[in-house]
C-alpha cells in the first residue's frame, strides 16, 4: 500500500547526511539525492534538493498491519526492533510483536493526546489485522 509523498522544506545538506547515516545505521541504505531503499517490508523512495533544500519522502510498501493513511498521521518513527513500533506525529504509537510466553501477538497502544485517540490507532490497527486471517489472535482488545 502506497501513500502519498511527505514533503520537508528547509532540510540542510548537513541535515540530510546526518539522515542518510541513521537510516544506514538502521539498514536502510539512503544513497544519493534520490532512491529507494527497503527494510522488513518497509519500502521507501526519496528525493532530495540540496538546492531548494527540499526532502520528499514516500512510502511505497508497507507492511499488512498499518498505514500512515489509516491513522491519518505522519509517521514520526518507526522501529523494528522485537516487533513493529510505529510513532505518528501527534506522539501517539502502536507495536505489534510476538509474545514472548504464547503463540500470539502482542498489540499494544498509546496515546499522549486522548483515550480517544489511543482507541481510534488500536481501531485502525485492529482493522488492518482482522484482514489477515494468518495472524490468528492476539491479546488486546480495547
Amino acid at each position: 500500500m502506497s501513500n502519498a509523498p511527505q514533503l520537508f522544506n528547509n532540510i540542510s545538506p548537513t541535515q540530510f547526511a546526518v539522515l542518510q547515516q541513521k537510516a544506514s545505521s538502521a539498514g536502510i541504505p539512503i544513497s544519493g539525492n534520490s532512491g529507494s531503499a527497503a527494510k522488513m517490508g518497509v519500502e521507501v523512495a526519496w528525493n532530495y534538493s540540496p538546492d531548494a533544500q527540499q526532502l520528499s519522502i514516500q512510502c511505497l510498501k508497507t507492511p499488512f498491519f498499518i498505514s500512515a493513511a489509516d491513522v491519518h498521521q505522519k509517521i514520526r518513527d518507526l522501529v523494528t526492533v522485537n516487533g513493529v513500533r510505529v510513532t505518528v506525529e501527534d506522539g501517539s504509537w502502536g507495536l505489534v510483536r510476538a509474545s514472548s510466553n504464547k503463540p500470539e501477538l502482542v498489540v499494544v497502544v498509546e496515546s499522549p493526546v486522548s483515550e480517544q485517540r489511543m482507541r481510534d490507532l488500536f481501531e485502525a490497527m485492529d482493522s488492518v489485522l482482522r484482514t489477515h486471517p494468518e495472524v490468528g489472535e492476539y491479546n488486546q482488545k480495547i
